[in-house]
């Protein structure tokens, strides 16, 4: 079974403003630019579509921070080079990603470039900075939106061992949708109902299925990171935690900002440490139980997540 490339629509941040904008268009944004989405949203195969629309090379972020011959990774002058995967050069070595890129950059006199990177694992202010003080310009941010029902049912084409229009009916119909318009979890869905001629009955066994399927750790560079290392049921009962300090506070997500950039209706994260029974809060929050809503905000993946047994407040 192949799976089908669809083209993506992303969310540029122009001078606060934010703004749809096409796969085919983004190359008509200004460099530098970052590409953030969620795991599993497809950042890969979307550098790699815009890396042959080019005509360059698309890099790995580890190729290219170890690549000792840059000379031989250069793109033809004034066109930039793509680096994906940001994220698993500090899920490798724990460094500053940007740093380690930048200075390979430096090295090739300050190429235009654009990267992918988990939203999670992207430093917002931190990071930009960096980038304006390098190359004295700001840096251009967008953000991968999620599958549309159309998008989810042409990826499901590749496939014969599942009627796409009944799969995602179903997940309508049980108000289930958020588990198609992330492609990879798309994908695992459709393995469990090709595997069951269909997806389970019980509301519970899809819930503990489809919760399970979304801290599964399938990059091989972030399965050796403590998301991917830690076991799933203390993941869960760490989301949990998190879920009922929502719940408890009336809150939307969590920030991963400074204490005075906080939105009123977002907790900083600095209030999850050390709470009681979730020792991988920190893990949890890179896991696919979460999404990005703007850069360094984050928001439970689906409200139905909430009822995950492990949530002290339903029990």
């Amino acid at each position: 079974m192949t799976d089908i490339y669809i083209e993506r629509e992303l969310i540029v941040d122009q001078n606060g403003t934010e703004k749809p904008v096409a796969e085919a268009d983004i190359l008509s944004l200004s460099l530098p630019l970052v590409v953030l989405g969620d795991p599993g949203m497809g950042k890969t195969q979307l550098t790699r579509s815009l890396a042959a629309r080019i005509g360059v090379r698309q890099l790995s972020s580890g190729t290219f921070v170890r690549s000792a011959n840059l000379e031989t990774l250069k793109p033809p002058a004034g066109l930039p080079i793509v680096v994906d995967g940001l994220d698993e050069l500090a899920a490798s070595s724990g460094a500053s990603a940007v740093d380690e890129v930048l200075k390979k950059l430096s090295a090739m006199g300050y190429p235009p470039f654009i990267l992918s990177c988990r939203a999670a694992d992207w430093n917002g202010s931190a990071d930009r900075h960096k980038i304006r003080e390098d190359y004295g310009v700001e840096t251009t941010i967008v953000r991968l939106e999620p599958f549309s029902r159309t998008d989810a049912k042409r990826f499901l084409s590749g496939r014969g061992d599942i009627d796409a229009d009944q799969l995602l009916e179903e997940l309508d119909l049980r108000d289930l949708s958020e588990f198609y318009r992330n492609p990879l979890t798309l994908k695992l869905i459709a393995e469990i109902a090709a595997d069951r001629q269909g997806l389970p009955n019980d509301r519970a066994d899809l819930f503990d299925r489809a919760t399970r399927l979304l801290v599964r750790e399938v990059n091989p560079i972030h399965q050796r990171a403590e998301t991917g290392m830690a076991n799933a049921d203390g993941l869960l009962d760490s989301a949990g935690a998190i879920f009922a300090h929502l719940l408890l506070s009336g809150s939307l997500g969590i920030a991963d900002r400074p204490w005075d950039s906080v939105p009123p209706e977002f907790v900083a994260i600095g209030e999850l440490v050390d709470m009681p029974g979730a020792p991988l809060v920190a893990a949890a929050l890179k896991s696919r139980l979460f999404r990005s809503d703007e850069e360094n905000l984050l928001v439970p993946y689906h409200r139905v997540v909430v009822e995950i047994p492990r949530c002290p407040l339903v029990g």
